[in-house]
Parts: C-alpha cells; sequence; structure tokens
C-alpha cells in the first residue's frame, strides 16, 4: 500500500528487508532496515497492550486501521501477526515525517534524515510522535471502556449465563483493553477479573480467572475458576496491573510446576518493596517477571536435602534448597522461566510442565491425612482386590476381601453406635448435621423430611435409620477403602461423611490414576531430566482431606453479586503479585487441563489479559 503521492518518501519490502528512499530536488538517498530486528525492538520493551496499543494509533495516523488478529496459535509466528510489516513501515513513516517537521529536507541532510528512521519505536517515538509516555501505553489502569469496537455498550453477562455469552463479553471487554483474543480453534485465551471490593489490607481470593476458547465445531466456552489476582499486603507488596502479558509453562520457585508471566507492568518499584511499601509507580518488568500463575493455601511436603545434615545448618538455608529441590533433576532456570529462542526448545519444556502438572495433579487427590507419601496411598487404593458386600440378610451384612476372613457386621449394633456417636454431648452440636447429610446422600428421604428432625430424640433419629441405609453406607465405604479393615464398619462416622461430600477418592479414581500416572513416569524418563525424579516425586505428601475440606467449606455465593469466592483466606506476601488459585488440586485441574487443551493444537503460550473490574457500575458487578 503506497503513502501519500505527495510524500518525499518511498517505502518497499522484501523478504526481511524493508527500503526506505527520501527524494529531494532531483536527488535520492536510500537506506534499508531489517524487519525482524525492528520486531524484536517492540517484543523486547513493550507488553502486549502496549504493543497493540501502538500498533493501533500508527494504522489510525495513516487513516488505515489495524488488522486486530483474531488467528493467534499461541507459538512465536504469532508476532509477525500482531506486529505486521505494513505496521514498521508506519512507525518508519511517523519518523521520517517528525524528522523532516524538525528539519526541513535539504539536498545536503538526505542522509541524516533517513538515520532518524530507525524502526526503534521507544521513549521518544511514543513521547514526540503518539503524545504519550511509553509506561502510560502498556498500563490499562485507566482505561475504563465499557463498549464494543463500534461503540455498543456491552453487558456483563449473570453467571448462570450461556458460555457463548461469556465468551463473547470476555472476547469485546479483552479488545477494548488493547488485548490479544484468538478465535482459532482450540487456542485458549485468559482473562482476569479483578475485584478491589475488601476492606482488608491482605486480599481474599475474590477475583476471577476465565478460560475461554472456540471448539472445531465452532462452539464456545468458557470456564470460570475463582482466584485472587492481586495476593499479599496491597500496602506494602508489588501487583500486576491491568494489561495484556505473556503466560508460558514454567515453575513457581523451582519445586512446582505453573504458569510464568512475561514483559510485564507492575505497581510498586523494587526500591519501594524492599523496604516495605508500594509506591504505586508504574513498573516496567521485562523479560520474566517472577509473577507466576500457582496455587496457594497448602502445598506439598517436599524431600528434605539428601544425606545428613550439620546440626548448625540454618533452617533458612535448608528451607531454600526446599524450594528449588527440582534444580537437583535438571529443572534450570530457562526451564523454570520457560524461556526459549526457538518453538523446538519451547514444545520441550511445554512437555516437561505438562507431564510433572498432571502428577501433581494426580498425587494432590491422594494425599489423604499425608501420613505416607501419596503415591503411597494411591498405589495402596488401587492395587488390592475389590471388596464385596454378600448381601444384608436377618439385620447382618456380611463383606469379603480375596485371601481374608468373612466379616459380620450387626445393623442394629452400628445404627446405635453411629447415633451415639453424633448425640455425644462432648462434640460440637453442630456436628449433629453431618449425619443428616449422609442420610440425605444415600436414603429417599427428602431435605425437608431430614430438616423436619432437627428436635429428635436419639430414639427417634434410630427410628428413621432403616436396615438398607446401613447397607448403602458399608456400599459407600467399599467404593472408598483399600481393605476391610481400613473403615467398612457401616458407621455414618467423620470418615463416611468425607466420603459423601467427596473428600475421600475412589477406588475406581485410584485404579485409573495409578495406570496414567505410570503412563507419565515412563514419559518423564523421555524427557531431558535427570535421573532419580520419579523416585523423588513418590515422595511427596500432602494433606488432601483437609485441603478438600477448607475448599468445601470455605467456598461461598454471593447472591447480591452473583459470584463464588474463597471466604475468610488471604495470601501471603510470599505471592506478592502472581495469580494464585486457592487449593493445589483446584490449581492443578485449572493448569493440567490448560495444558492438555493447549498440546493438542500446539499452542505454546497463552495471552492473558487482566482487568480491573471494581469500577463496573453496582448493576454490572452483580454479575459474573
Amino acid at each position: 500500500m503506497p503513502f501519500p503521492s505527495d510524500a518525499p518518501y518511498q517505502m518497499s519490502t522484501n523478504s526481511n528487508t524493508i527500503t526506505l528512499s527520501l527524494t529531494f530536488s532531483g536527488q535520492t538517498q536510500s537506506t534499508t532496515r531489517q524487519i525482524t530486528e525492528c520486531r524484536e525492538y517492540l517484543l523486547s520493551r513493550y507488553n502486549w497492550s502496549g504493543i497493540v496499543n501502538m500498533m493501533t494509533q500508527v494504522y489510525e495516523a495513516h487513516d488505515e486501521v489495524y488488522p486486530w488478529p483474531t488467528g493467534l496459535r499461541g507459538t512465536l509466528t504469532d508476532n509477525v501477526l500482531i506486529i505486521p510489516d505494513r505496521g514498521l513501515e508506519l512507525i518508519l513513516s511517523l519518523q521520517l515525517q517528525q524528522a523532516i517537521k524538525q528539519r526541513p529536507l535539504t539536498t545536503g541532510n538526505l542522509t541524516d534524515t533517513l538515520r532518524k528512521a530507525d524502526g526503534k519505536a521507544g521513549p521518544g517515538f511514543c513521547r514526540s510522535i503518539l503524545k504519550e509516555e511509553r509506561l502510560d501505553l502498556m498500563n490499562e489502569t485507566s482505561n475504563k471502556r465499557f463498549t464494543d469496537t463500534e461503540g455498543n455498550k456491552l453487558r456483563l453477562p449473570k453467571s448462570k449465563d450461556t458460555p457463548e455469552t461469556h465468551y463473547q463479553f470476555l472476547r469485546s471487554l479483552v479488545q477494548a483493553r488493547h488485548g490479544l483474543w484468538s478465535d482459532q480453534a482450540g487456542v485458549m485465551n485468559l482473562v482476569g477479573l479483578r475485584r478491589v471490593i475488601d476492606a482488608a489490607r491482605k486480599t481474599a481470593y475474590n477475583d476471577t480467572v476465565a478460560v475461554c476458547w472456540q471448539d472445531a465445531q465452532g462452539q464456545k466456552h468458557c470456564e470460570l475458576h475463582i482466584a485472587t489476582t492481586e495476593p499479599g499486603n496491597r500496602k506494602s507488596s508489588r501487583e500486576l496491573l491491568p494489561q495484556t502479558l505473556t503466560v508460558v509453562p514454567g515453575f513457581h520457585n523451582v519445586r512446582q510446576p505453573g504458569g510464568r508471566t512475561h514483559n510485564v507492568m507492575k505497581e510498586g518499584s523494587d526500591q519501594a518493596v524492599k523496604r516495605g511499601f508500594n509506591d504505586e509507580k508504574p513498573t516496567w518488568c521485562p523479560g520474566d517477571s517472577t509473577m507466576n500463575f500457582h496455587q496457594g493455601g497448602n502445598n506439598f511436603t517436599y524431600p528434605g536435602r539428601p544425606g545428613r545434615i550439620p546440626a548448625n545448618t540454618p533452617f533458612s538455608q535448608f528451607w531454600k534448597w526446599r524450594r528449588t529441590w527440582l534444580m537437583k533433576y535438571g529443572v534450570d532456570s530457562k526451564i523454570q522461566q520457560g524461556l526459549a529462542a526457538s518453538d523446538s526448545d519451547r514444545k520441550t519444556y511445554f512437555e516437561i510442565n505438562k507431564v510433572l502438572s498432571e502428577i501433581y495433579l494426580i498425587l494432590s487427590r491422594h494425599g489423604q491425612r499425608a501420613q505416607n507419601a501419596a503415591y503411597s496411598n494411591l498405589e495402596a487404593l488401587s492395587k488390592h482386590p475389590p471388596i464385596k458386600n454378600l448381601g444384608l440378610q436377618d439385620g447382618k451384612i456380611t463383606v469379603q476381601q480375596a485371601g481374608q476372613a468373612k466379616r459380620v457386621i450387626d445393623v442394629d449394633h452400628v445404627r446405635r453406635r453411629t447415633v451415639r456417636i453424633w448425640f455425644d454431648g462432648r462434640r460440637n452440636k453442630a456436628t449433629k448435621r453431618k449425619i443428616y447429610q449422609i442420610l440425605e446422600a444415600i436414603s429417599d428421604y427428602s431435605p425437608e423430611q431430614i430438616k423436619s428432625w432437627r428436635n429428635f430424640t436419639e430414639a427417634q433419629v434410630i427410628g428413621v435409620i432403616k436396615d438398607e441405609h446401613i447397607n448403602n453406607i458399608v456400599n459407600l465405604q467399599i467404593a472408598h477403602v483399600p481393605t476391610i479393615s481400613k473403615g467398612v464398619d457401616g458407621i455414618a462416622g467423620n470418615d463416611s461423611y468425607a466420603m459423601v461430600m467427596g473428600l475421600w477418592p475412589t477406588v475406581t479414581q485410584a485404579k485409573t490414576d495409578k495406570t496414567r500416572i505410570d503412563t507419565l513416569f515412563e514419559a518423564l524418563s523421555n524427557l531431558p531430566l535427570r535421573p532419580g525424579l520419579t523416585k523423588a516425586l513418590k515422595t511427596l505428601s500432602i494433606n488432601t482431606l483437609v485441603n478438600r475440606t477448607n475448599v468445601l467449606e470455605k467456598t461461598k455465593h454471593l447472591p447480591e453479586r452473583d459470584l463464588d469466592i474463597i471466604e475468610n483466606v488471604t495470601v501471603g506476601n510470599y505471592s506478592a503479585g502472581c495469580q494464585v488459585f486457592y487449593d493445589t488440586e483446584v490449581f492443578y485441574k485449572f493448569w493440567s487441563d490448560l495444558l492438555n487443551r493447549s498440546a493438542e493444537v500446539g499452542q505454546l503460550r497463552w495471552y492473558y489479559t487482566l482487568v480491573d473490574s471494581t469500577h463496573f457500575s453496582k448493576a454490572e458487578d452483580r454479575h459474573l
């Protein structure tokens, strides 16, 4: 596309070269600029918001429209779509116009004028030509736009609206924030909605991270996850600013797989944060930002330092080793940060992260009470022969497992013992409700019937528990324990309650997980890591039962806002600036799904748009 006919310059693009020609009084001077060099300059000095914002403005300055890319694949090839050759030509054009305006052309200054058009749009370009500071170009905090590109007002969908409604809303919102979004089949888009609605200095899990994609049939999907996008102390800790940035597979510290953010704007200068306060200064953080996607609220117990630890070893040094224990097995700084110069290396790093993330997910399901390593619990639950319920007859239930003697359960004894446990005056009276929840799950009683038992005596409750209810509890226990001696007794106690509420993994789940994790361990042995990692992973422990209970009890729905939050939970300064999900299992379900879906289409990075939704009106804030 040519420039205006009266322009004293022309450009031609051939392969990786843009040739600039400047003519005055019959004299012509020419020079060349390397497209890759100009593009890399922008990629290393701006986040995606800054780049899209700049591209939009330079196209508008030439009465053209920036071809907002919708076919992104999440690979390095996207760079050409986001920063087109034409966009670089337009930057050169504006630089030439500025140079000529500052110093009109003469036959003697053609070369000097061409020298000022280098295609490297830095702070001076932003300030003198775009009339905006470079840092402001990248910071979307003040962008309150709530209309789409055609000027139509956006409507926040309700949480129960269709995935397509959520998809279209978030797509429009991202575009309004100078973000990136792909409609390419299977490519995952990430959006964070930040709500600063609590008065606490430490923030709670009251934000949303959405994953949106379109499948091969054109059906749109949107998953909403509870998270915090501003963990730590807002008065003293750094934060990610609203913007669009890059997320790649990496490692939080060097102890667990997660996401790493690259090229970001943060609030809080390093000097101020080190002194214990957030000076609210927007600061450019090039390359790896150390602000990661990971879990909070609990963690695995990682291997200790091998060998004998000297008695005088400071705990801080021991803990530092625990935080970086995967370094011993070959997770170096490049793998940790997801840094790679080629898509080939990125595929390897992606695969390492994907395999380890699914291993962490499976192990997080099977920690139980963390008395044993998670893998040992998984192995025990999956390898034992099935337990059989031989039937209920004459008030007796008989169960048997291969290689063991039959156990006969006296239904009447179990019924009375169950009720005595729940009516024990030494217990919290609120725990009595658990027996009702168990009965609701394993009987045909309606919630209304069970609610009417609130003031029943022990004898009355005994009267409503039928023989078949005890039999159903036995079947429930059989589905969750490895051996008869591990809890097949028919009692509706705390363990049965945990089973009913989905807090214990099932035998069926364990068998599936055992097959899968052994396949993953085999895949791990074929990746460029050092020997011994599989053995170490089998020693990790985590308190799954407590963690699942916390998620169950702390998740709360706010009807006035139509959203879910994790109530009364804050995140420490160790996660300052990160994007954090409550609970290890919850995070790795999100992260493994993201990795596995992305792997199907070869996506190696994600574009994450963080939006401050606090400014939405009260009526709008009730949704999503």
